[in-house]
């Protein structure tokens, strides 16, 4: 078999016997396979790799932002950077603060973080409608109830029929596919519709 490559570069050996191209026709079936997910429910493996992109943002912004606290003790106090340490419980209260508004602003404002974003995916309660603030920092609030007993509240993904974990259930939340942005007109009335 041949492939070849989408940048014109010429064949490349493979082992099947088929010709892969990148041409509109692929562009097209992959769009229809996005439009044939939208609005279903999310699996275990989206969901988890949007939550390894969620944890590798807010490493990003945990680590500056103690950078940042760092540096502006040692201004404050006139010493060296080097000799300014901040206590760890004030950098757990630092990281789980900046880790609830993340996930609060995300799903309320967004209805989805980057990690979602990235992923097409988008967290909406069951009747289709957005999360709202106080719903969502209740998410973010009892997540962790999804790693306890080994993780079994989030592989409850696997048992759902809407693939709901432990915390989705708690707050009547599910995690659906969806790639349009959210201020497209009727946005919410067209998931409603489509959705459930």
């Amino acid at each position: 078999m041949t492939i070849t490559p989408p940048s014109g570069l010429g064949p490349v050996a493979a082992d099947a016997g088929q010709v892969i191209s990148s041409g509109p026709a692929q562009v097209a079936s992959a769009r229809s396979s996005r439009e044939r997910r939208q609005g279903s429910y999310a699996g275990i493996v989206s969901r988890t790799v949007s939550l390894v992109a969620d944890a590798a943002v807010l490493a990003v912004i945990s680590i500056s932002s103690l950078f940042l606290v760092q540096a502006v003790l040692a201004m404050v106090d006139g010493v060296p950077f080097g000799d300014i340490a901040i206590d760890s419980d004030w950098g757990l209260v630092i990281v789980a603060s900046l880790s609830a508004t993340y996930f609060t602003v995300g799903w309320a404002v967004f209805g989805r973080t980057v990690g979602e974003a990235l992923l097409g995916l988008r967290l909406i309660r069951r009747n289709g409608r957005s999360v709202g603030w106080i719903r969502a920092y209740l998410r973010f609030a009892v997540s962790p109830l999804a790693f306890v007993a080994c993780g079994l509240g989030y592989v409850w993904i696997l048992f759902d029929r809407r693939r709901r974990t432990w915390p989705d259930l708690l707050m009547g939340t599910v995690v659906i596919y969806d790639w349009r942005r959210a201020d497209d007109a009727g946005f919410e009335e067209r998931l409603i519709d489509e959705s459930f």
